[in-house]
C-alpha cells in the first residue's frame, strides 16, 4: 500500500510538472503570436502609409525620364523587367516603381547581367543573388523579387528586435523600439530595393544565436551578413568578445570566427580573379571619389559646411544636415549603450558605424550616415528605453515621421538622400 501511494505521488508530481511545462509552452506560443501581431501591425501601417505617400508625391510632382541622371537605367528596366508587368502596369507603377531608385539600379543590374567592370564590385553579392533566384522563380519579376526580399527581411528584423529588446527591458520598451525604427527618417530604405534590411536580419540572427552560445550558427549568419554588406566584417569583434566573456569550454571553437574575414577575402579574390572586376575597395575611389579619413573628419567638415551655408549644386543641405545630426546622435547612443546595456552592444555599434565615419569624399565629408546607422539596433533599443518619457516619445515620433515624409518624397523623385 505504501508503495502504491509513493508511486501515485510521483505520478501526480510528474503530471503536474508536465501540465506546468505544457502550460508554459502554450503561454510562450501565445506571447510570440502577440509579438508577431504587434510587429506585423506596425510594419503594415508604416509600409502602406509610405506607398500611399509615394503615389501622392508622384502625382503632385510628376517627373520624366529625361531628368534622371542616368536614363540607361530605364532602358535596362524596360528590357529585362517591365515586359512581365504589361498586364498590370498601373499597379506596378504605384506599388513597385517608386522604390526602384539609386543603388537599386546596381542591384538589379548585377542580378540580371552579373558583375561588370565600372563600379558593381562595391556591392556585396548575396542580395543580388537572392534577387536573381527569386526573380527567376517569379517569372523574371526581378524588381518585385527585390522588394519582396527586403520587405520580408524588414518584417522579420522587427520581430527579432522586439524579442531582443523585450528580453533586455520589457514589452512596452520593445514596442517603442520597433516604432522608433520604422519612424526613423531613412527607414524607407528598409522597404526599398536596398540591402539594409537583409543585413539587419542576418546581424540580429547572429547576435541572437551568440547570446544563446550557439557560436557555429552565429558565425554562419554573421558571414552571410558580410556577404550582404561588407561592413559586416566588423561583427567579428563583438562576437569574439561575447565568446571570450562566456568562458567557453571549447577554446578551439574560436577559430570559427576567422571564417568571417576569410569570407570577405574570398569574395574579393573571386571578384578580382574569377569574375574579372575590381577589388571592392578599389571602386570606392575610382567610381565614387571616396577615400579613407579620420573618424572625426566628416563630423568637422559637415558641421563647418552647415554653419557656413556655402552649399553648391553638388551638395544637398538636407542630406548633409541629417548625416551630421545622426552621426553625433549615434555616437552619444554608443556611450549610453555601454552603460545601460553592456559593452558588447556598444562594441557592435562602434564596428558598424566606423566604416561609415572613415569613408569620406574628396572634400572630407561623410555621406549616407543617416542610412548606415539603420543596422545599429542597440541605439534604437536605447531610444525605446528613453521613450518612457512621454515628451521624448511624442517628440521623436512626430519629428521622425515628418523627416521621413520629406526624405522619402525626395527619394521617389530621384533626389539623392543617403
Amino acid at each position: 500500500e505504501s508503495l502504491v501511494r509513493a508511486l501515485s505521488g510521483k505520478w501526480i508530481v510528474r503530471s503536474m510538472n508536465h501540465f506546468a511545462n505544457a502550460s508554459e509552452f502554450k503561454n510562450k506560443i501565445i506571447a510570440n503570436i502577440d509579438n508577431i501581431g504587434l510587429c506585423l501591425g506596425l510594419f503594415l501601417v508604416v509600409r502602406i502609409a509610405l506607398s500611399v505617400w509615394a503615389v501622392i508625391v508622384l502625382n503632385i510632382y510628376p517627373y520624366s525620364i529625361e531628368f534622371h541622371w542616368n536614363a540607361s537605367a530605364f532602358d535596362l528596366y524596360s528590357q529585362v523587367v517591365e515586359e512581365v508587368y504589361n498586364e498590370d502596369s498601373q499597379m506596378h507603377e504605384l506599388t513597385l516603381w517608386p522604390w526602384y531608385r539609386w543603388d537599386s539600379e546596381w542591384y538589379l543590374r548585377i542580378a540580371v547581367d552579373g558583375y561588370q567592370p565600372g563600379g558593381s564590385a562595391a556591392f556585396a553579392p548575396l542580395y543580388p543573388a537572392f534577387i536573381r533566384v527569386v526573380g527567376l522563380v517569379l517569372g523574371r519579376r526581378f524588381l518585385f523579387a527585390a522588394l519582396l526580399i527586403s520587405n520580408s527581411a524588414a518584417f522579420l528584423s522587427c520581430i527579432l528586435l522586439y524579442q531582443e529588446t523585450k528580453n533586455m527591458f520589457d514589452a512596452p520598451t520593445a514596442a517603442r523600439t520597433i516604432l522608433y525604427l520604422l519612424a526613423f527618417p531613412t527607414a524607407f530604405f528598409l522597404v526599398s530595393a536596398y540591402s539594409e534590411s537583409l543585413f539587419i536580419f542576418f546581424t540580429l540572427l547572429a547576435w541572437r544565436l551568440a547570446g544563446k552560445y550557439r557560436w557555429g550558427r552565429s558565425v554562419v549568419f554573421a558571414s552571410l551578413a558580410v556577404l550582404t554588406r561588407s561592413q559586416g566584417i566588423g561583427l567579428i569583434l563583438p562576437l569574439v568578445y561575447m565568446w571570450w566573456k562566456s568562458s567557453p569550454s571549447r577554446p578551439s571553437w574560436g577559430i570559427l570566427f576567422a571564417s568571417m574575414p576569410l569570407t570577405f577575402l574570398g569574395w574579393a579574390l573571386y571578384a578580382r580573379h574569377v569574375i574579372g572586376v575590381e577589388y571592392p575597395w578599389q571602386v570606392l575611389d575610382q567610381n565614387w571619389g571616396l577615400r579613407l579619413g579620420w573618424p572625426w573628419e566628416g563630423i568637422i567638415n559637415n558641421g563647418r559646411l552647415l554653419f557656413s551655408g556655402s552649399f553648391d549644386g553638388m551638395v544637398d543641405p538636407v542630406s548633409t544636415f541629417l548625416d551630421w545630426v545622426f552621426a553625433i546622435l549615434f555616437i552619444v547612443l554608443i556611450i549610453r549603450a555601454s552603460k545601460i546595456l553592456s559593452i558588447e552592444y556598444a562594441l557592435l555599434m562602434c564596428v558598424l558605424i566606423l566604416p561609415a565615419l572613415i569613408k569620406v569624399s574628396d572634400g572630407g565629408m561623410f555621406v549616407s550616415i543617416s542610412r548606415y546607422v539603420l543596422p545599429l539596433f542597440p541605439g534604437f533599443m536605447i531610444l525605446g528605453h528613453t521613450g518612457q518619457n512621454p515628451y521624448f516619445h511624442w517628440g521623436w515620433v512626430v519629428v521622425s515621421f515628418a523627416l521621413q515624409a520629406m526624405a522619402s518624397a525626395a527619394f521617389v523623385l530621384w533626389v539623392w538622400v543617403a
